[in-house]
């Protein structure tokens, strides 16, 4: 016969249940102290990063940055000037300066072009007051 296991007393005290702090909500867009933003995996984050990609193609008059060609908005892909390795990663529209920063490309050019760091021959060449003076017209 098997030796049966002892039933286990019950606790002198109750168990101490803490409170907890809520966690603070992920912002959507990471600003960095040398003044690069990253847009978020959350779902605020990735709606920010399509608004983004939308406003450029608007910039950019339904051009692909890379081959100058139409693009449809249904397939803009986000193409980063400075490539998107981690210290580098910068999803700003416009520079400090108020030149324009990033694009939007077809896929199959920004493929093509891999991670080198080529400009672009088909951006807006105007500033930011210029391009927010155009829009609001």
């Amino acid at each position: 016969m098997k030796p049966q296991k002892p039933i286990p007393k019950k606790r002198d005290r109750p168990r101490v249940v803490r409170e907890r702090a809520p966690r603070p909500k992920p912002e959507a867009v990471k600003v960095f102290p040398d003044g690069r933003e990253v847009c978020s995996g959350t779902p605020e984050g990735i709606k920010e990063y399509v608004h983004r990609a939308v406003e450029m193609w608007e910039r950019q008059s339904s051009t692909c940055a890379i081959c100058g060609e139409w693009l449809s908005s249904t397939c803009i892909t986000f193409d980063h000037e400075d490539g998107r390795t981690s210290g580098h990663k910068n999803e700003k529209l416009w520079r400090d300066d108020g030149r324009p920063m990033n694009a939007v490309v077809h896929l199959y050019c920004n493929t093509k072009r891999g991670s080198k760091r080529t400009p672009y021959k088909f951006q807006y060449k105007g500033t930011r007051a210029e391009w927010d003076a155009r829009k609001d017209g």
